[in-house]
């Protein structure tokens, strides 16, 4: 029986191995970044508001425009029911009713649900007191540029984006933006 011997490895392929090993790394590292680096949710602020037609959800009126006749600031939120911090922020909206119903702004939320059923179900169950669109198409999400939820967009009466941030403002955040705004 002959003894194995090894043969050595060539200068080139410890060179080659050493260039793959390094690839990996760099890719992993990427792939990090990309996934830990903060994004820019929503449209670019000072930019007029996407004119939009979508389906209302368990509302009197079939299909509603976005951001439609503006005679006071519009607040959207965007929002899916399968996401924790949407519905931990549901409080948001129903704090701000009495800044609703006191003629300071009109508020909207837009489900990006893939099922008008389950945008139904979220806004009866949070509950969503305003009215909800849903995004049936993804038409919402690519005009407005949404891809952090939720998103909350402040169109002033001039239809144009006044204010947008991704998670969690308090009610006193946006009664802020409202201030800001001027409208």
């Amino acid at each position: 029986m002959a003894d194995s011997v090894t043969p050595p490895v060539s200068p080139g392929r410890r060179l080659l191995t050493k260039v793959i090993d390094i690839a990996i790394w760099v890719a992993v590292l990427g792939v990090l970044v990309l996934a830990l680096m903060p994004r820019n949710s929503g449209p670019q602020v000072g930019k007029p508001a996407a004119a939009l037609q979508l389906p209302t959800v368990g509302g009197a009126a079939e299909m509603q425009r976005l951001p439609g006749e503006l005679k006071r600031p519009l607040l959207i939120e965007a929002f899916a029911s399968w996401c924790g911090a949407c519905r931990r922020n549901a409080g948001v909206l129903g704090d701000l009713r009495a800044a609703e119903a006191d003629g300071q702004l009109d508020i909207i939320a837009v489900s990006v649900d893939d099922s008008p059923k389950k945008a139904l179900a979220a806004k009866n169950e949070w509950p969503i007191l305003s009215d909800v669109l849903h995004d049936a198409e993804g038409e919402f999400a690519r005009e407005y540029n949404v891809d952090v939820l939720p998103t909350y967009i402040l169109v002033g009466t001039d239809g144009h984006v006044k204010r947008v941030t991704s998670g969690n403002p308090g009610a006193s955040d946006i009664r802020a933006w409202l201030a800001e705004s001027g409208d």
